[in-house]
């Protein structure tokens, strides 16, 4: 039991760790490793203590991986889509929201995602901006309170949406 208490501890030291290091350079690291590797990424891999070979499965692994980790269209559909439908209370699967079906909501946040994953990142990241007002507009929500609560209600969703996926594949090597 002590063992496993002090393995616990020693797990969620190194996780904040990676997590306050992925938040402060994410674009860094995803340009690393756009790049093929370089010392952003290298630092987030010194940050879980990855060293020798296990290194290079990591790396390897997160450029196989870059779309899954860095640009994952259907984590931000998952997460938005339901933040749409808590937003208005809806909990049955063929009830309509703003003339939509759950369906084409879901597939509507896919194609923003799709189109404009920057966009709506940097706008997701801020709580505001282009890509939550163009998807808004998308989904039919025209109150400005809604769209505000839309907003940081999304906001809130960005380490789940963009930065956890980069720390659970640093953690699955450490």
């Amino acid at each position: 039991m002590i063992s496993s208490t002090i393995e616990n501890t020693l797990y969620s030291a190194k996780r904040s760790k990676v997590e306050a290091y992925v938040t402060q350079y994410y674009l860094a690291i995803r340009h690393d490793v756009q790049l093929g590797g370089g010392s952003t990424l290298e630092g987030a891999f010194d940050s879980a203590k990855i060293k020798g070979p296990q290194r290079e499965v990591a790396i390897n692994n997160f450029i196989n991986d870059y779309d899954y980790l860095f640009r994952n269209n259907q984590l931000v559909a998952d997460h938005l889509s339901e933040v749409f439908f808590v937003l208005y209370g809806v909990k049955r699967i063929d009830k309509r929201i703003n003339g939509l079906s759950r369906m084409e909501a879901y597939q509507i946040i896919m194609d923003s995602a799709a189109d404009n994953f920057e966009s709506l990142r940097l706008a997701v990241q801020q709580g505001q901006g282009a890509g939550l007002d163009q998807l808004a507009t998308r989904l039919n929500i025209t109150e400005p309170a809604k769209r505000h609560l839309f907003n940081q209600q999304a906001r809130l969703l960005y380490k789940t949406i963009y930065l956890e996926p980069v720390v659970v594949g640093i953690m699955v090597h450490s």
